[in-house]
């Protein structure tokens, strides 16, 4: 039997040399210089960030790995500060490459992670205007650091004001080798800070607006434990249930609390609340929300001058966000509840199928399998078929309209501009790490001091929280005192917000009134078509009819290309030719130098020479193109243009042939198209074609970038 091994310094016996040793390095600080083994480090970051101007023009088509955009400007700071101060103080980071650390260049640790981040202009990236509390940094260095709390508090003690260090971990023996700061995070809660005068209505007239008919129904507690906490005696102030004043803003909170519960649950498609936009069909729009709510009142002034203000703190949790999503997400909330948008709006803005529809569909599902077997025995061995009947807990008690969405089916897809708040409020307060923080719970390894429970904590980790606490409201006065919360403030703030919500609602609806016709709405429409507008100069109806002719002969040669498999993902499938349409598309023109040049310039020579000439003479102001996507009775769904796979310039588009509706949706505007040629950024802009019934040619002028 081993003797044990006994530390000289505070008399602690261990098993073996190895775990004296460790003991050593991390309780007293005694490190082998000697001998250099990598270890790896978790630290919990808080930051200010600089910035006030969100970027909002960044799309999921130019999202490249652009290490210099604009968008990535506090990443860099954070990062930059962060880590040259560790290898100025320290000397200890294991870095990415052979770097000259004498220089004044940015040192880049190898292989770190980052909770709050990916690629700075990827869709789930946080913003620039963002700050932080809570975000975890996960980096090697070349030995052991020694005490972790004198590590920290030598490193706060470098860093600016602006940015500092609440908690850092060595990770156990071999314990976070398979560890990411951002792939291992099971949770990311967000929060935002709003003046409580800008949320509520401030008049009668405003809070006739509310729709309150949505919390009619519900029996409240009107005794709630938040009345009887004393850290709440904030909201006991301003939410006096003993006057009228007291029990509108009571009643507005409840429609507010009921509408950010729809956002809760399940997935969601939240393609319009990117920055930029993302279409219908991208995947990393889809996000869970787990919780959206009002989690708590403070006071504050904007300047010294002024009243202390009341401020509201919402609290967003989720696996991740994208871009934009939060701030919108809020915006969305407020303005509906204000009743400056319909209820319906919210079907407009997220998509998710029908509850009914699901469950119908997986109980029609079950009765199959049941009834397609032979026996027993084969009933025993088929695979159980499950069936998720979604909660409708709350929601089912306060009105229909807050059910789900009524009228959108599924595979309905449309986009609608949302109201957004300014990014400068928003930070992130916690990464959460539950799972692996409890395969080491033996360890109490922690990756946040508040998640440390309070009979364990150490004189170090409340020391630790005080100064987390402390930093908080260094950020809240920070937010406070910026140009874009004290213009919120302002009564104008409301009204121009109203007056942008009023703006949206007219494009969506138009948009909607027009994708909802009918083909007997649009036969009926077609009847009364001319060919081609007689209104136009002689010299254009010639060229547009010399070109339709040579579309329609084209299109009845039998040698109209194959679409690609790239466009065919981009267009409505029933109009495809193997789903029985007749939808199509290929190009004409030049490619650049690396790619295949388009076949349509052997095939249909002249029909190119005359689209070509058709650019010229309807749009002579415009510089010609080199390249043209020329289509036939394709209905394309909402997408950006790759321009070749290479980008491209601004792209101008005209439609031709007897046919009615087949609009161009391009963002949140509808452009009838039909011999009007139109001009948008095809590339950086979403669009699509409209339902419509008849022959529909569309030609698309565009250069592609490294031909212009």
């Amino acid at each position: 039997m081993p003797v044990p091994t006994v530390c000289s310094l505070c008399q602690g016996s261990f098993e073996s040399k190895t775990k004296l040793f460790k003991h050593l390095e991390a309780d007293h600080g005694i490190v082998d210089n000697t001998r250099k083994k990598p270890v790896r480090i978790a630290v919990t970051v808080g930051w200010i960030s600089d910035e006030s101007v969100d970027i909002e023009d960044i799309t999921d088509s130019t999202a490249r790995y652009d290490v210099e955009h604009e968008s990535a400007s506090t990443k860099r700071r954070v990062e930059s500060t962060l880590f040259n101060t560790i290898q100025k103080v320290f000397g200890s980071l294991v870095l990415s490459q052979q770097q000259d650390v004498s220089s004044d260049a940015n040192v880049l640790p190898k292989s770190y992670s980052r909770g709050s981040h990916d690629r700075a202009t990827a869709p789930n990236a946080l913003e620039r205007t963002a700050h932080g509390l809570s975000d975890l940094f996960v980096f090697v260095l070349e030995c052991h650091p020694g005490p972790e709390d004198v590590w920290l508090a030598k490193l706060n003690g470098a860093l600016p004001h602006w940015i500092q260090c609440f908690m850092c971990k060595i990770f156990p023996g071999s314990g976070g080798g398979d560890f990411s700061a951002n792939q291992s995070c099971n949770q990311r809660r967000y929060e935002y800070i709003l003046p409580l005068k800008s949320v509520l209505p401030s008049t009668d007239e405003e809070y006739a607006m509310v729709p309150s008919y949505l919390i009619e129904s519900k029996e409240y507690n009107e005794n709630p434990k938040w009345k009887q906490r004393v850290h709440q005696s904030v909201l006991k102030e301003d939410f006096d249930t003993t006057s009228k004043e007291g029990m509108d803003r009571v009643k507005f909170f409840r429609v507010l609390k009921a509408i950010m519960k729809k956002f809760h649950g399940r997935y969601l498609l939240f393609h319009n609340f990117l920055s930029g936009g993302a279409c219908p069909d991208d995947s990393s729009a889809l996000r869970v929300v787990d919780r959206l709510y009002h989690k708590d009142s403070l006071k504050g002034s904007v300047t010294d001058t002024e009243g202390s203000e009341t401020w509201i703190v919402f609290s967003v949790s989720g696996d991740n966000f994208i871009r934009g999503q939060i701030r919108r997400m809020l915006g969305l909330s407020i303005a509906l509840a204000r009743g400056w948008l319909p209820i319906k709006y919210f079907d407009f803005a997220v998509y998710k199928a029908p509850y009914k529809s699901e469950v119908e569909a997986a109980k029609k599902k079950s009765a199959a399998g049941a009834a397609s077997s032979d026996g027993d025995d084969n009933q025993r061995q088929k695979k159980r078929i499950k069936i998720d009947v979604p909660k409708e807990k709350h929601l089912e008690q306060l009105h229909p309209d807050l059910l789900g969405p009524k009228e959108v089916q599924e595979g309905f897809e449309f986009i609608c501009d949302l109201p957004s708040l300014p990014g400068t409020a928003l930070y992130i307060a916690e990464c959460k790490y539950p799972m692996f923080e409890a395969k080491h719970v033996d360890k109490k390894f922690f990756l946040d001091p508040r998640r440390i429970p309070k009979g364990a904590r150490t004189k170090t980790d409340d020391e630790n929280i005080e100064r987390m606490e402390a930093f908080t409201t260094k950020m809240h006065n920070h937010i406070m005192s910026t140009k874009e919360m004290r213009d919120v403030l302002k009564q104008t703030w409301a009204t121009e917000m109203q007056a942008n919500c009023a703006r949206m609602v007219a494009n969506a609806e138009r948009a909607m009134e027009l994708k909802c016709r009918t083909t007997e709405d649009l036969v009926s429409i077609q009847k009364d078509r001319i060919d081609i507008p007689k209104d136009l100069p002689d010299h254009v109806r010639a060229q547009y009819a010399k070109v339709l002719t040579l579309l329609r002969e084209a299109d009845n040669s039998g040698k109209w290309p194959q679409t690609s498999v790239g466009r065919k993902q981009v267009m409505v499938n029933s109009g495809l030719v193997e789903f029985g349409g007749r939808g199509g598309t290929f190009s004409v023109g030049a490619f650049p130098a690396n790619q295949a040049q388009p076949k349509g310039n052997e095939l249909f020579p002249e029909l190119a020479k005359a689209c070509f000439d058709l650019e010229k003479i309807i749009q002579p102001e415009r510089k010609p193109s080199t390249t043209i996507a020329i289509n036939r009775h394709a209905q394309f769904k909402f997408h950006r243009d790759s321009g070749a796979g290479s980008g491209q310039t601004k792209s101008s588009i005209v439609a031709l042939g007897d046919f009615s509706g087949g609009e161009l949706q391009c963002e949140y505007e509808v452009e009838d198209i039909r011999y009007k040629p139109y001009e948008f950024d095809g590339w950086g802009q979403r669009h699509s074609t409209l339902p419509f019934v008849g022959e529909r040619y569309s030609l698309v002028w565009f250069t592609p970038l490294g031909l212009d």
